[in-house]
């Protein structure tokens, strides 16, 4: 039986079946470096279950994922398209668009029933990777202990695909299954002293035995015969590589080779192995080819699912990626690359040419040997971009409007939750196609300080984190991320005067980030600016009217100002959206009291320290309260 789940869901209705029938099982491994598989030949390798799967199926030696980040490349392992044609340039900043096709929703228009269940927030329903699918389990819906969770871990992630997969069958269908272990932080039951590497290690061998649970319950259920299993990965890891120690920023072969493993009985020859360069926008038509059905118009993936016969070579392929994130978090350029069977060319304000013939290993650029190799891969980018398909339009003008509680969970996951600007979104790709700005790797020491001090941060350490962002700032004054993130961690220390200045500068640059904005409100309210404070509170709440944070500090300010009755209207609305947060009950039981609504006022102190015991301040003014009231006692 299914989990219950929201009524969001829509249970398959009965759709003629087109194609041959086959199932299709398709598994997602975030953060997993190719080279970390055995059947990629790791030395002691601990992927039995992946490695058996090659075995059984083909193996892509070259695959390349479109960008270093799991939103973005999870878009393009569905739709086929780049970035640039779907429209998710960074995790949870812009929802994927509606009118992008998904595999998902050719499948089901073609009688298939769709299911996913997917462990990382940034794929929630909310930004529009549900579309399709008859059945989405994401973070929201089943982390239902901790409504805050950013993540399910893989032994819950297979426990759900075994219920979907009995549930779903006999019926034809496509089932998505994500995994995340692999990605920072790790967890490893190894005692100190280990190394990251050997963590990371430990997550990869764990996510692989989950694979495995779900692999023979295929096996158990008699199904494997008549499934169709892809594996592929979204990005991979930089593990101290080129600088970088985890991923987002740099577009090197560490993050962007990724595995592709492809089972397909009758069809697969087993243990094939395929050298040529691939790319993970070729999953989506390999499958619909693979099911007799045809390709979807205007897709930049090929089907591949001919060579996987033996019927064809692979064809020439150039490998896209892409990454902003160091532009949109540091203010540097934007980074592509293009990658072929012999080169690898990274556009940027230094650009970088690797010799692929013999290994992905880039561990020396040979652009002043080959420019004229260099001049044809850039100019080979520029004519990919122009004469891609249209890109998708927006559902609406507005980016990802991300609650407090959506952003913290995005930087719980170590991803920036700064606002995209309309750049990004805007105007005509080619008009962004030249890298403007400093060269993201000259700035690895500095990106790699913040990663540390984000870590610092959601631990709340912010005497720790903040010299470390001071030390980022010296070196990149008009950084947004670690601007934000200094003042923040400033204010956090009472020290809002200092705070202040930073996230005045932070927002000339992203004028559009509403959480940012709160944080400048809350810091001007306390040292006494109260009216300027209630005004940046505002225009947060023109775009991000539920915010209880805002809402709430709102509230103060007006009390402060000494308009109660609009205060008690904020303090009403927060309450919807949050209706157990102990603070915004402490203050409304306090604007009871200035009310002289004595008997209001001690419900909700009482009910505030119901849900939080230990909330010493909301303690003493109840106390203080009640002695006052035995005071006015005849």
């Amino acid at each position: 039986m299914l989990p219950q789940r929201p009524s969001a869901e829509h249970p398959p209705a009965a759709r003629p079946l087109l194609g041959n029938g086959l199932n299709v099982l398709l598994i997602t491994v975030d953060t997993t470096r190719a080279d970390y598989l055995g059947c990629y030949g790791r030395p002691g390798g601990r992927t039995p279950n992946i490695d058996r799967l090659a075995q059984e199926g083909a193996l892509f030696e070259r695959c390349i994922a479109s960008a270093p980040l799991t939103g973005p490349s999870h878009a393009s392992i569905l739709t086929g398209n780049h970035p640039f044609v779907h429209g998710v340039r960074r995790n949870s900043a812009v929802p994927l668009a509606s009118e992008n096709i998904s595999l998902a929703e050719v499948l089901k228009d073609s009688g298939y029933a769709t299911a996913a269940t997917v462990a990382s927030f940034v794929l929630n329903r909310q930004f529009g990777f549900a579309q399709g699918f008859d059945y989405f389990h994401d973070v929201s819906q089943t982390s239902v202990d901790d409504p805050q969770s950013a993540e399910r871990k893989g032994d819950e992630i297979s426990r759900d695909a075994i219920s979907l997969l009995r549930t779903l069958a006999p019926a034809p269908f496509f089932l998505w299954v994500h995994y995340y272990d692999p990605h920072h932080p790790y967890e490893t039951r190894r005692s100190p002293p280990y190394t990251t590497a050997e963590a990371y290690e430990d997550e990869i061998a764990f996510m692989d035995e989950q694979i495995g649970l779900v692999l023979g319950e295929l096996e158990n259920l008699g199904l494997a015969q008549r499934t169709i299993v892809v594996l592929v990965g979204d990005h991979g890891e930089g593990l101290g590589e080129h600088g970088e120690s985890q991923h987002a920023y740099l577009l090197y072969n560490s993050t962007q080779h990724v595995p592709l493993i492809v089972r397909c009985p009758e069809a697969v020859v087993p243990g094939t192995s395929l050298a040529e360069v691939v790319r993970t926008i070729d999953v989506p038509p390999t499958i619909l080819a693979l099911l007799g059905l045809p390709p979807v118009e205007q897709t930049q993936g090929v089907s591949l699912a001919r060579c996987l016969r033996g019927e064809m070579a692979v064809p020439t392929l150039e490998a896209y990626s892409e990454s902003f994130e160091a532009h949109a978090q540091f203010g540097v350029a934007r980074l592509r690359s293009l990658m072929d069977q012999q080169w690898k060319y990274i556009l940027a304000p230094k650009p970088e040419l690797y010799a692929m013939a013999d290994s992905l290993a880039e561990t020396n650029s040979v652009i002043a040997e080959h420019p004229d190799v260099a001049a044809r891969l850039r100019e080979r980018l520029r004519v990919i971009v122009a004469e891609a398909p249209p890109p998708a339009r927006p559902d609406s003008d507005a980016a990802a409007t991300l609650s407090d509680a959506d952003r913290a969970r995005l930087e719980s996951l170590g991803y920036a939750g700064t606002a995209v600007g309309p750049d990004e979104v805007n105007g005509p790709e080619l008009e962004r196609f030249e890298p403007e700005g400093a060269n993201p790797m000259d700035f690895t020491a500095q990106f790699e300080l913040t990663v540390q001090a984000g870590d610092l941060l959601q631990v709340r350490d912010y005497a720790a984190a903040t010299p470390l962002l001071q030390q980022v700032l010296a070196i990149l004054p008009d950084a947004p991320r670690p601007a934000g993130l200094v003042a923040t961690a400033l204010a956090a220390q009472g020290r809002p005067h200092e705070a202040i200045p930073i996230y005045e500068r932070v927002l000339k640059l992203i004028p559009e980030d509403t959480y940012l904005r709160g944080s400048y409100g809350i810091a001007l309210m306390q040292v006494g600016r109260t009216q300027e404070a209630a005004d940046n509170l505002r225009i947060v709440l023109l775009e991000n009217p539920r915010s209880a944070r805002v809402l709430h500090n709102l509230a103060i300010a007006l009390t402060q100002l000494g308009r109660l009755a609009e205060a008690d209207q904020n303090l009403q609305l927060a309450l919807e959206v949050e209706p157990r947060n102990p603070r915004v009950l402490h203050t409304l039981g306090i604007l009871r009291a200035r009310q002289n609504r004595l008997a209001e006022a001690e419900q909700y102190l009482v009910q505030a320290l119901q849900i939080d015991p230990s909330f010493r301040q909301c303690q003493e003014d109840l106390e203080r309260m009640r002695a006052n009231m035995r005071g006015r006692q005849p």
